[in-house]
């Protein structure tokens, strides 16, 4: 038997965690345009660092860094799972109509 409870915990999780991946997804892509770009797609972020600011000067570097988009697959996840506890909830109030 599903319970209320566990439903709410389980989204509960799922919304804190894609809170938290697109805070971090976000602060990897807040970059000036000088110093680098990022670029989205459904499965990666690819960041490029190409310039850092120290002391007021802009000192060239060379870098990227790719990083999963979780925001992206994790809304999936949870429509899914959300599916799932739907078809659970209408399958038990059949059975306890009956």
């Amino acid at each position: 038997m599903v319970k209320l409870r566990s439903i709410i915990i389980v989204n509960a999780l799922l919304i804190l965690l894609f809170v938290v991946t697109n805070y971090v997804i976000w602060d990897a892509v807040d970059i000036h345009p000088i110093l680098g770009n990022a670029v989205m797609n459904p499965i990666n972020v690819i960041v490029s660092m190409w310039g850092t600011i120290v002391d007021g000067n802009i000192e060239r570097i060379d870098g990227m860094s790719i990083l999963p988009n979780l925001p992206f697959w994790l809304f999936f996840i949870s429509t899914a799972v959300n599916i799932y506890f739907i078809t659970k909830l209408i399958k038990e109030s059949k059975i306890n109509k009956q």
